[in-house]
Formats: structure tokens, C-alpha cells, sequence
């Protein structure tokens, strides 16, 4: 069992050849109708109150470098985070589905993945759960049945701030203390000019670092450049990276090296040229 757009989209030509109806006639329904959700829809066409998708980038938001065309069924749907608690709400209150259905849906068949979400217990209640991306959005939706707990995190900027988010907003729900960004750390420009220079990885990554115009920037081989911000003299993130921070190391005889460290993945030192 793995997860699959794909997968998903020819699901959807199943159900059409089925039922015999368009897949968003069958949404409306089946799932928009007896939920009550009336500002979901399949591809609707594009309104004045209908968000705008962004990608980061050094200069701050821009459109997303490749527009995806209107989704079928592994990812056509427009809503709302008030919609979307309503489906959660009538998902687990047996109004879209049997009570067989949604225990074959929230059981866990391999690495905690059921049919189509992720149920986990990270605070000891099962925590039903999904996230979601299309180019310049990201949606992450959380349901705790035993306490009717719903955190629905729709964002319109393509990163995975929103799925920290979420996951920061849980653990505050069960009075343990979130993810707060960094504070703000100030850096002598005489320390952040010291660490120009382009560094070796791999023999296929290298990342440039350099100081222009008051700031330190990283570039890493086909990869976008980003701003670093200081979390000490020695260590700093981007704002366009989740979960990944850059230190320099400076050793005995002066040379200057870099660690990248990243969440869940061993370090990656590097040697400046």
C-alpha cells in the first residue's frame, strides 16, 4: 500500500464508469450536499474570493514556476477550512459513510497509512490525518474523534510551514509547548563575510555561500538561492527551507567547514574549496 496521485486520478475514471456521472456531480452528491458544505466544488471556475497560489522565492512570494492544470481526482476540489470541518465532522458521525466503511478508512494497513489517510497517536488519542499539494498551495487537516478535535491549515504559499504548523497547533491542543520561529539574531558583518565561499558536499552538490548588501545568501548546485538568517554567530535557516539549518565550523588552524542539518536526515558536513 502506497500512497498514489495517480493512483487516485484513475479511481476517479472507476467511479465514473461505475455510477455513470462526472466525478464532481458525484462530490456534490454525495459529499458537498449531505455535508452541508456549500463553498466546495470541483474545479469550479476561478472567483475574485478564490486564493492565489505562490512559490517562495529570495525575493518573496512569486506564481509558482509550474501552473497545474484543473486536477480530476487526486486533487480537483476547492473548499474551505469551515467546509472542511464539516466533513470531518459528518465523515465521523456515519453521514458519508457506513460505520464498516470508515473503520476499513482509519485502520491502519502499513507504516500507519489506512485507505487514504494517516492515523497516528502522537499525544495518545488517534489523530485521523492528511495532507495536501498542488504548485503554490498546501492544505493539512488533523481530527481527533475521542475529543472532536479538528485543525484544518489551508495555505496559498507552496512550503511545509503549513504542515509544521499543524502539527505545532496539536501539540498546544494537548498543552505542550509548539514551534515557535526562530527569534531574531543579529550578526556582525565582519563574522558573516568570513563564511564566503563555495563549499563541497558531494561531488554533485556544492553550495556557494555569499555576503552582498548586508545579507548572506546559500545557493546549492540547481537549486534556488536563499537568504540565511542568523540563529547564532554560528548558525543560521531560511525562511523559503523547513527543518533544515547550516553551521559553520571553524577549526583550530582557521580553516571554516559547514554542516547541513536536517530533520530526520543524518548531517552533511562540508570542506570550503
Amino acid at each position: 500500500l502506497k500512497y498514489s496521485n495517480s493512483g487516485y486520478a484513475l479511481l476517479g475514471l472507476i467511479i465514473e464508469k461505475v455510477c455513470g456521472q462526472a466525478y464532481g456531480d458525484l462530490l456534490h452528491d454525495n459529499i458537498f450536499a449531505p455535508a452541508h458544505m456549500t463553498a466546495s466544488a470541483f474545479n469550479p471556475p476561478h472567483a475574485p474570493n478564490q486564493a492565489t497560489g505562490y512559490a517562495a522565492s529570495l525575493a518573496g512570494p512569486v506564481p509558482p514556476r509550474f501552473a497545474r492544470p484543473d486536477a480530476f481526482a487526486d486533487g480537483g476540489i476547492v473548499s474551505t477550512t469551515g467546509d472542511l470541518a464539516k466533513w470531518q465532522k459528518a465523515m465521523v458521525e456515519g453521514k458519508l459513510l457506513s460505520p464498516a466503511s470508515l473503520r476499513l478508512m482509519i485502520t491502519p494497513v502499513k507504516d500507519g497509512y489506512g485507505m487514504g489517510v494517516t492515523v497516528a497517536a502522537p499525544f495518545g488519542t488517534v489523530d485521523i490525518r492528511h495532507g495536501g499539494r498542488v504548485p503554490g498551495f498546501r492544505a493539512d487537516a488533523q481530527y481527533e474523534p475521542a475529543d472532536r478535535r479538528a485543525i484544518i491549515i489551508l495555505g496559498n504559499l507552496d512550503r511545509e510551514s503549513v504542515n509544521t504548523l499543524g502539527d505545532g497547533l496539536l501539540a498546544v491542543a494537548h498543552g505542550l509547548p509548539g514551534t515557535l520561529p526562530p527569534k531574531p539574531y543579529t550578526v556582525e558583518s565582519d563574522v558573516l563575510a568570513s563564511y564566503v565561499g563555495t563549499y563541497i558536499l558531494t561531488p554533485q552538490l556544492n553550495v556557494v555561500i555569499d555576503y552582498q548588501d548586508g545579507q548572506l545568501t546559500a545557493q546549492g548546485t540547481g537549486l534556488p538561492k536563499v537568504i540565511l538568517y542568523g540563529q547564532s554567530d554560528t548558525v543560521f535557516y531560511a525562511k523559503q527551507v523547513d527543518d533544515l539549518t547550516l553551521e559553520f565550523v571553524k577549526a583550530l588552524d582557521g580553516s571554516i567547514s559547514i554542516v547541513l542539518h536536517e530533520k530526520g536526515s543524518p548531517d552533511m558536513p562540508g570542506r570550503r574549496k
